[in-house]
């Protein structure tokens, strides 16, 4: 909601009050989405693992693991456009769901992007959290893979912005062919009942 109102509405707010007013709405949302996307994620790795041990057994488990890596990718990707959506439309979970999977698709360079923005950063610290016991190293990944994230809600804003703008547009689109319609339908009834 804050990103929302300095970057979309350009609304001087109180960053915290609005904050605050936001998660007091959305808490329930929130919830069940944070919910849902550890469901996801942890099912994800498991069967990822899974597929993986079982890849050298034989060549389906291979693809398998294939299509569910690509899979993982879109609905990890998918969780990127949902706590924007809950905010800006009030519409059910399942909507929010559907309408954030079609948008990975609909823009699917900017959501690859957004996810290797988010995934390589985070795939580093990991690695260099594992690999070393170097505290500064912790704290320099950590900050990476915040700033990463930091600009895909960027990202998210602008493609939220967009969105927007497509549907007031098509909004006023359908607006006046309306209108024009009445106004052919008007011209059609004068003429018959001049003919009359």
């Amino acid at each position: 909601m804050v990103i929302r109102k300095i970057a979309i509405e350009k609304e001087d707010i109180n960053v915290l009050d609005t904050f605050k007013t936001s998660v007091k709405e959305n808490w329930k949302t929130f919830l069940i989405n944070g919910i849902i996307t550890y469901l996801i994620i942890t099912l994800s790795v498991f069967a990822i693992l899974y597929y993986y041990s079982m890849a050298s057994v034989s060549a389906v488990y291979s693809a398998l693991l294939t299509l569910y890596l690509f899979f993982s990718a879109m609905l990890v990707a998918t969780m990127f456009y949902v706590p924007m959506m809950n905010i800006t439309y009030d519409i059910k979970l399942l909507q929010v769901y559907k309408n954030s999977f079609i948008l990975v698709f609909g823009k699917i360079l900017r959501s690859v992007l957004t996810l290797l923005a988010v995934a390589v950063p985070t795939a580093v610290a990991f690695f260099a959290i594992m690999l070393t016991s170097n505290v500064w190293l912790l704290i320099a990944g950590i900050l990476v893979s915040l700033l990463s994230q930091s600009h895909c809600k960027r990202q998210l804003v602008l493609s939220l912005r967009k969105m927007t703008d497509m549907l007031y547009f098509l909004r006023k689109e359908i607006l006046k062919k309306k209108r024009n319609l009445w106004m052919k339908i008007k011209t059609v009834n004068m003429y018959l009942l001049t003919v009359e």
